[in-house]
């Protein structure tokens, strides 16, 4: 299992496999909750099946809709099907259902001695109905897109899924030069592109952001075709060495003002110019942590984005040093269960406390209320 999910003896679970994509894996998990023996007998042995909270594994009581489901393909068996999705690649994350789909994708899917031609919806999926069960290769071609990779293997079972997920990329490129406020070079400036639509954001392409050189220029290369964000410090956030605020391009400090850069396939943009503000100061924010009784909340552990380390004195007050014209997400989180697996206190509940630092100067205070519970569904 991951993600501390918990089967309780004496109950009934429908179980939804993650398959074989982490069957290397599987050792090495066994190894860590504590070896192939338990109070001196030996595991049992057989099939390894790995499950989680993001599977679609539940109890019985919870899943009247998947059983009835199953128990109607097996009365009456489907026919085979492979589907699957394409999405724009990042030499990262890989496939990811947060980057955005591609249509019109010219999908080949070869098999059983026969090649079947189909393409992608608007929302980047395909579906290949009533093939026999057997081993397939699946292609993807579009115009100045490639696949990560020549083909994807895809083994069908009988009245079954067989199930491609796609990634495609581009080279499109972005170039330009940052400078610092006084106009000269800003040498070994992190500059990142992000996705401008919000419901992409979370995909950052760390493998194709740069560091300027020492007359500041940048090229980033292979990135997707789409609408994105370009800046300094916009990925990895600002150093208190720099003290530069997170900087968009056309040099904006806002994001909601920045100008969004729209790549199509195989373009470089040239002269994406950066021009950074000057260094800001520090300033110092005490954090409490308190429970919705005013209580201090004890053992908290407090996190913040971008992230600069803390200075705790203790478990419930401390401090933390930002920078000024910057905005901070402050997030507590406090255990507050442990559940005993194999020997180990594995974490089970814990409750949360959220605050947002406004974009200031001078010194300021927090208090994060511990009033967001949450608990592992078993």
């Amino acid at each position: 299992t991951s993600c501390q999910t918990e089967f309780e003896v004496g109950k009934r679970y429908l179980i939804t496999s993650y398959g074989n994509s982490i069957a290397a894996q599987h050792t090495d998990g066994i190894s860590i909750i504590g070896g192939l023996t338990r109070g001196g007998k030996r595991r049992p042995s057989g099939a390894v099946v790995v499950v989680g909270v993001c599977s679609g594994s539940k109890p019985i009581d919870y899943a009247s809709e998947d059983l009835a489901f199953v128990r109607q393909n097996q009365r009456r068996p489907q026919n085979a099907t492979i589907m699957g999705s394409v999405r724009a690649g990042d030499n990262f994350f890989g496939w990811h259902d947060d980057h955005p789909p591609i249509a019109d994708v010219e999908i080949g899917v070869i098999g059983s001695g026969r090649t079947i031609h189909t393409k992608t919806d608007s929302q980047g999926k395909f579906t290949v109905p009533d093939v026999q069960p057997g081993a397939y290769t699946v292609t993807a071609r579009k115009a100045a897109y490639r696949a990560t990779k020549t083909g994807y293997q895809v083994r069908v079972p009988e009245h079954g899924c067989g199930v491609a997920q796609i990634e495609l990329i581009t080279n499109a490129r972005v170039s330009g030069q940052v400078l610092r406020h006084d106009g000269s070079p800003a040498p070994e400036v992190p500059v990142e592109v992000m996705y401008a639509d919000a419901k992409h954001r979370p995909a950052y392409f760390r493998l194709n952001s740069a560091r300027t050189d020492k007359q500041g220029r940048f090229r980033i290369a292979d990135l997707p075709a789409g609408h994105f964000l370009v800046g300094a410090y916009i990925g990895s956030g600002p150093t208190m060495d720099a003290r530069i605020p997170p900087t968009f391009w056309r040099n904006t400090t806002v994001q909601e003002k920045a100008e969004v850069l729209n790549l199509l396939p195989d373009q470089e943009m040239r002269d994406v110019n950066i021009r950074l503000p000057a260094p800001v100061g520090t300033r110092k924010v005490a954090v409490h942590v308190r429970w919705p009784d005013g209580r201090p909340a004890k053992a908290a552990y407090v996190n913040v984005s971008p992230h600069v380390p803390g200075e705790f004195n203790n478990a419930s007050d401390g401090t933390f040093t930002v920078l000024e014209a910057v905005e901070y997400k402050f997030n507590g989180r406090l255990w507050t269960n442990f559940r005993d697996i194999n020997g180990n206190k594995i974490p089970a509940d814990f409750v949360d406390g959220e605050a947002v630092l406004s974009a200031g100067k001078g010194p300021s205070e927090i208090t994060l209320i511990m009033n967001k519970p949450c608990c592992r569904k078993r």
